[in-house]
């Protein structure tokens, strides 16, 4: 496989006897589910399903995949497949691999373009948590994957326009404290969690539109 950015010179997959494997440099990651037990616990009370009214039988779109932890998640709570888009080609092929016994279709590609191609009003809920930034601290192997080798994803208006178009209910999109793309993007509702690193944004539909 080509290095998808100009720094990524020596990445490679490699099929190993336990799971498919990307080496960079001097390091070596599997896909790893990260923190889908934190998920898990918080149940109802996390604000994917809070803010987005998420009940069983719902149809959501992850537009920033990653390894698919959120997805994951969000399949086992609504009890449907998840689509879940991931741009980075790389963090695509790992996500497939950890997730082929998980009911989430993994589709690798830019998520505007995704979710052009899908009818309108065909799905409940269209949720985003694109990359935190580089100076974030963490204690997962699976995020320093992410921050090494994942692709930021584009988030505009246009990506806002189309997951309006798609989602019957919702757009749900989380940023990190300090950041201002819930601002740029004009979220109406703007929630800060206890820890302080993260921002929760949603737009919902209403009986006049969004």
């Amino acid at each position: 496989m080509v290095p998808h950015t100009a720094h990524d010179e020596g990445l490679r997959l490699v099929v190993t006897r336990g799971a498919l494997e990307v080496r960079w440099r001097d390091q070596a990651w599997r896909w790893h589910p990260g923190m889908a037990h934190t998920l898990a616990a918080a149940g109802a009370a996390h604000p994917w399903v809070r803010l987005g009214e998420l009940r069983p039988g719902d149809r959501v779109v992850d537009c920033t995949l990653g390894l698919g932890v959120d997805a994951c998640f969000l399949a086992d709570w609504t009890g449907e497949r998840v689509l879940g888009i991931e741009i980075s080609p790389i963090v695509a092929t790992l996500a497939e691999e950890g997730l082929a016994d998980r009911a989430v279709d993994v589709v690798q590609g830019d998520a505007t373009a995704v979710l052009a191609a899908l009818p309108p009003g065909s799905v409940d809920v269209v949720i985003a948590d694109p990359m935190f930034p580089a100076d974030v601290q963490t204690r997962s192997t699976s995020l320093d994957l992410l921050h090494a080798l994942g692709h930021p994803a584009s988030l505009d208006h246009a990506w806002l326009a189309q997951a309006q178009r798609v989602a019957r209910r919702a757009v749900l999109l989380k940023d990190a404290a300090g950041n201002d793309l819930l601002e740029r993007l004009g979220a109406p509702v703007i929630r800060q969690r206890r820890d302080r690193w993260t921002r929760w944004g949603a737009w919902r539909r209403g009986p006049e539109g969004w």
